[in-house]
């Protein structure tokens, strides 16, 4: 669809001409203008002003200023100055397919003032190659999620309870059970650092600015009080809130994800402005876990969770579980992936598929064992995720099943 703009008007100095300035101003909704160095103390009240609400687009069509269709006619820069003659926009911008921008302001005739996430620049976009990005913006609105996991089985038993699958003491059972020893997982610690536990915390230590960007150093810590730091940029946190979002339920929600920051380029960052986006990414983070940890919330957001902190990529994550089911003196053997046993009705399911007896059971009794390790009633849920979560590791589950009268 073509798209047309406003014929560049003569330039002296008439009240029409004064008038379409000072429209094309009212059209940006920023003060002080925005201008082309993006400096900390414009973008913050960019960032603050409450009445702009900035939305995520995918750009559907690479838009190159240069080799720009005869349908597209471009705006004259120059109409678009402040009280003293200050450019507000002085370019347009090169996207590329598939790739996310953040829109500030529509300036009309069919072209968008926007701001590419993973770039230090803004400019100007015709609207038409730009396709919101509904997944995301549904979170603008979204309120926060306050539920917690309740962390009590984790602190309060003692070392040969079953819920000490979590502990450091999972690899060997008892002293009764002396020969039975867990498989150490093939991948190495550092891979698999916080991949069977719960993670409790997750935060921003600090941010600085490093290659005109800020990064961010987050740490997070499991139940046991281990730590990792990670250091990332913000399209780290948006790669995993999108993640996320892919695998909620329909009547789930996340909290709100902080607004990417501007260019610093030859600028330092004061202290309010780390402080306030510190503070920012908390908030965000805390809420984020409480979501994630939720015992109604689906297992697998965990998983990428885990991931996330592990960087592992999704692939590894997908791999087949092993199951060996012992019922009534015989055994069966299934292979299964974790989306598919991720809650214990799921497991039930699977079992009344697979051994003819129990297709019109309702109820079971289970006692699971992994690697030497015996679960006694897995009847709880909370205890269920444990043992699936050590299965990141070990792929391998061995379950009695027993029919309950």
């Amino acid at each position: 669809m073509a798209i047309f703009v406003l014929q560049k008007e003569d330039t002296s100095p008439t009240l029409t001409k004064k008038r379409s300035i000072r429209d094309r101003q009212r059209q940006l909704n920023i003060s002080p203008p925005m201008k082309h160095d993006n400096s900390v103390a414009s973008w913050n009240t960019l960032h603050r002003s409450a009445s702009l609400n900035y939305k995520f687009y995918n750009v559907k069509q690479t838009y190159n200023p240069t080799e720009t269709s005869s349908d597209i006619t471009h705006l004259d820069p120059n109409e678009l100055r402040d009280s003293n003659g200050t450019p507000l926009i002085d370019h347009y911008l090169h996207v590329t397919k598939g790739s996310l921008v953040q829109k500030i302001s529509d300036m009309g005739d069919g072209m968008w003032y926007v701001k590419p996430i993973n770039e230090l620049v803004c400019g100007l976009v015709p609207a038409s190659y730009l396709e919101e990005e509904k997944q995301l913006n549904c979170t603008l609105s979204a309120k926060p999620h306050a539920a917690k996991w309740n962390t009590s089985l984790i602190d309060l038993t003692p070392p040969t309870s079953p819920s000490t699958i979590v502990s450091k003491t999972f690899s060997k059972a008892s002293y009764s059970r002396k020969t039975s020893l867990s498989i150490e997982s093939p991948r190495s610690k550092q891979d698999s650092f916080l991949a069977v536990k719960l993670i409790t915390k997750c935060e921003v230590e600090s941010i600085e600015l490093k290659d005109n960007r800020l990064e961010y150093t987050v740490r997070i810590q499991d139940s046991e009080g281990n730590t990792k730091v990670k250091h990332i940029y913000y399209s780290a946190f948006y790669k995993l809130h999108t993640k996320l979002m892919a695998g909620l339920k329909e009547n789930m929600s996340l909290p709100n994800i902080p607004a990417p920051s501007s260019n610093y380029a030859q600028e330092k960052v004061d202290e309010s402005t780390k402080l306030d986006r510190l503070q920012m990414f908390n908030t965000y983070l805390t809420y984020l876990i409480d979501v994630i940890y939720d015992i109604k919330s689906p297992l697998h957001l965990q998983d990428t969770f885990t991931n996330w902190v592990n960087d592992i990529e999704p692939s590894s994550a997908n791999q087949q579980i092993k199951i060996k089911i012992l019922f009534q003196g015989d055994y069966y053997a299934l292979k299964c992936t974790k989306s598919e046993i991720d809650n214990l009705d799921k497991l039930h399911a699977l079992l009344r598929s697979k051994i003819r007896a129990l297709k019109d059971r309702t109820s079971l009794k289970m006692t699971a064992k992994l690697e030497g390790w015996y679960i006694v009633e897995l009847t709880d849920e909370i205890m269920y995720r444990m043992i699936l979560a050590k299965l990141n590791d070990i792929r391998r589950l061995a379950i009695d099943v027993s029919l309950v009268d």
